[in-house]
This record gives structure tokens, sequence and C-alpha cells, in this order.
């Protein structure tokens, strides 16, 4: 039976993925790298090759910041203004706190 793993996503900060790419930097081989931080050696090899630091897991998103708090508004001001249906949805998901 395959093992599970859950939870285990991103375990490294940035600041040791600052240290690994500098190591990578002065001749330390990405998987050497990968093992003294604890970082998977593709992340090494992808910050890298981006030359981005910052820790983003999962997809890009499709809105830009400013679109999702946009949408955000419309929705509130559409449960405002004539969809009461919709205000107990995002009532009982707690999307006005949490969009």
């Amino acid at each position: 039976m395959g093992k599970i793993c859950r939870n285990i996503r991103a375990q490294w900060s940035a600041e040791d993925l600052s240290n690994a790419i500098k190591a990578v930097d002065r001749g330390l081989s990405q998987q050497k790298a990968a093992t003294r931080f604890g970082i998977p050696r593709r992340t090494i090899r992808n910050h890298i090759k981006t030359g981005k630091i910052e820790r983003k897991l999962g997809r890009q998103s499709i809105l830009s910041p400013q679109q999702e708090k946009d949408l955000t508004a419309r929705i509130l001001r559409l449960a405002d203004v004539g969809y009461p249906k919709l205000g107990e949805v995002l009532d009982t998901l707690d999307f006005k706190n949490k969009p």
C-alpha cells in the first residue's frame, strides 16, 4: 500500500530557500543543498531558474487581488440590495469574513 502524505508541503522557510540557493551558487550540488536544507531539489531548481525566492503554494489565481476585492464587494452589495438567498449563503459559508 502507498505512503500517505498529509500536510508536509513547504515545511521550509524562505530563509532556508535563500540559503540553499546561495549554497548552490557557491558550488554545492542541488541534491546536497536539498538534503542539507530540507527542501525538495526540484523546488530549489525551479527557484534558481525563475530567480524568485517567495513561497507560493498551489496554482496561480485567475483573478488579481484587486479583482477579488471588487468581486467580493459586488457580491456583498447584491446580497444587501435584493438577493436575500445569496445573503443567507454568504452567512452560512462565512464568506463575508473570509472571502
